[in-house]
């Protein structure tokens, strides 16, 4: 039996991973998204029934869909960003990352040798 990975995401807004037989889609009900009539009718685009994990996009906000008809309606939509078609939420963007601010005064040893270098030449 082939397994694969559950495309779910968790609370915490990271994928879920566990390994599934390759004839189920996500691991357990939670994960099912809330368009879940996707699995059993089909796509709602172009009726083709979801064979594969693979051909899904499942976005944070818990909504699934057809990768090649996703793809097609974003090409013509109107939007500037990608979104969801049921709930109008931004997807497929990748989080910005934090940064970190140190408090003032306080180098890393780069920095300090940045600093050290940038003396030499003034004090030349």
């Amino acid at each position: 039996m082939e397994f694969h990975r559950c495309i779910a995401y968790t609370k915490n807004k990271k994928k879920c991973r566990c390994k599934i037989p390759n004839n189920q889609f996500f691991c357990c009900e939670e994960h099912y998204p809330f368009n879940r009539e996707l699995f059993s009718e089909g796509c709602f685009m172009c009726n083709e029934k979801i064979e594969h994990a693979n051909e899904l996009y499942y976005f944070r906000c818990k909504h699934a869909f057809h990768k090649t008809c996703y793809d097609e309606w974003s090409k013509f939509s109107s939007y500037s960003e990608n979104i969801c078609m049921v709930c109008r939420l931004e997807v497929l963007k990748k989080p910005q990352k934090k940064i970190k601010i140190r408090p003032h005064g306080v180098f890393n040893k780069n920095e300090y040798k940045k600093l050290e270098d940038i003396l030499k030449v003034i004090s030349i």
